[in-house]
């Protein structure tokens, strides 16, 4: 049902571009509330990312702001609800 919605409701190239906003999403001037937010939005329409727990907290963690980042990355958390907290 989703696959149907989806081609239905989101053409091919609406689902691309919110891909590529995606892959380039980084914290920037946001909350990580705010981050986590759009992340997880946008995170629904990069398949791969929906079921590999480890690809998802890597990407999560790479788009932190720097400061935040250098505190997370040391841990090595393995899935995207561990980098969170």
């Amino acid at each position: 049902f989703k696959n149907a919605f989806n081609e239905k409701y989101f053409p091919r190239s609406v689902r691309l571009q919110k891909q590529r906003e995606f892959l380039k999403l980084e914290q920037g001037n946001k909350t990580v509330a705010e981050y986590e937010a759009e992340f997880m939005k946008l995170s629904k329409f990069a398949s791969a990312f929906k079921t590999d727990e480890d690809s998802k907290a890597r990407k999560f963690e790479g788009g932190l702001r720097a400061n935040i980042m250098q505190q997370v990355v040391p841990f090595e958390l393995p899935t995207f609800g561990a980098v969170l907290n």
